[in-house]
């Protein structure tokens, strides 16, 4: 047994939290399950707390939304060329981007054959080398736009890359570009539509570059690679139950590589939890500079020794040997604790595979 619970009042709190430090709306971003949460009563409670706009990576996220009953406002944060995509999208009231002038091509090329406007999402690429249009493509861009006037803009956006690095000018840099891309379009008389570029980090670290909207999705499960500073909730956590237990002589080995070797008798429980069930698994760095990688190889060495604990029975009690793939061996000698007992593990929802039941509580 085993089952992700998500606190709503906790959850209630960040949103309440988030808000209070912009005039501008909020868009959610539900990719990767929703940040673990799920596609079906995460939205909804982020409706009811006057969140109407949302964001998803995936056509999959999308359809599963408007399947699950949203019917607010979704935009598709990739740029796609690929008309059967396009048409997925815009049949399920889906926002596309545009990111390239194929894209562009493609879906002027859908409007025409249809007889009606479409709209869509210009993404600028300020900097994160991945989808959107370059600064240079601009003048050629605003050309096109003119030259295709069914199709209408109703919002531009650009990615920061190494928002959460504080110290780092690189989002400086790349919002200057934005705003100049932006000044562009708008000297030539395309209204960009809402303008937004901030993520998370950026939007918890600078306030000034809240422009019109923001994108947030971490923050909203209070699992952030910035400070705190706001003191939102940490949102989620696995439930299961001791499976088996079992007395282990002195000097036993527990688990893979003989990491662990007992000190005296012990009292041992099974849990059915491990790395595939998202235990101890941690989001990948997503950006490189040498001391954020010194400081990440520091951390590893530190938790080669470092102690990971379950609650049990309000007590918290040490996982010992390395985590298995699908279980965990706890020390019970110094706990009350019996087969069946319920085990409280902290876990980030993004790693917890979409199949493990979300229980909102």
């Amino acid at each position: 047994m085993k089952k992700l619970i998500i606190e709503k009042s906790k959850l209630v709190d960040n949103i309440d939290k988030l808000r209070s430090i912009t005039n501008t709306p909020i868009i959610a971003t539900l990719k990767n399950n929703g940040y673990g949460l799920g596609l079906d009563e995460f939205p909804k409670i982020l409706e009811q707390n006057g969140i109407e706009f949302f964001a998803v990576a995936t056509i999959e996220e999308a359809i599963k939304l408007r399947e699950n009953g949203i019917t607010a406002k979704i935009m598709m944060l990739h740029s796609t060329a690929i008309e059967s995509d396009l048409l997925t999208l815009l049949n399920y009231e889906i926002i596309p981007t545009i990111g390239s002038f194929e894209a562009l091509y493609v879906l002027d090329k859908i409007s025409k054959e249809n007889n009606v406007p479409l709209y869509a999402q210009l993404k600028i690429d300020t900097g994160f080398g991945r989808f959107g249009f370059l600064p240079e493509d601009m003048e050629k861009l605003i050309n096109e736009l003119k030259s295709h006037p069914n199709i209408g803009i109703i919002g531009t956006f650009s990615h920061f890359s190494c928002a959460f690095n504080e110290k780092s000018n690189y989002t400086d840099k790349q919002f200057n570009i934005f705003n100049k891309c932006v000044s562009k379009l708008t000297d030539a008389g395309i209204e960009p539509g809402i303008r937004h570029i901030c993520n998370s980090s950026a939007f918890l670290t600078k306030l000034h570059m809240h422009l019109d909207t923001s994108r947030i999705g971490s923050a909203l499960v209070g699992r952030i690679l910035v400070q705190n500073a706001l003191g939102l909730n940490k949102i989620g956590y696995m439930i299961s139950a001791i499976e088996d237990i079992k007395m282990l002589p002195i000097n036993s080995y527990v688990g893979y590589s003989n990491t662990y070797k007992t000190k005296f008798e012990t009292k041992i429980g099974i849990v059915p939890v491990g790395y595939l069930d998202g235990l101890e698994l941690k989001k990948g760095q997503d950006c490189f500079d040498l001391l954020g990688t010194l400081r990440e190889i520091y951390s590893k060495i530190k938790s080669l020794n470092k102690k990971i604990y379950v609650e049990i029975n309000n007590k918290n009690v040490p996982i010992i040997g390395k985590i298995g793939t699908n279980n965990i061996v706890i020390d019970l000698t110094d706990v009350d604790a019996k087969v069946g007992d319920i085990v409280k593990l902290d876990v980030n929802p993004m790693m917890v595979r979409p199949d493990i039941e979300r229980v909102f509580e």
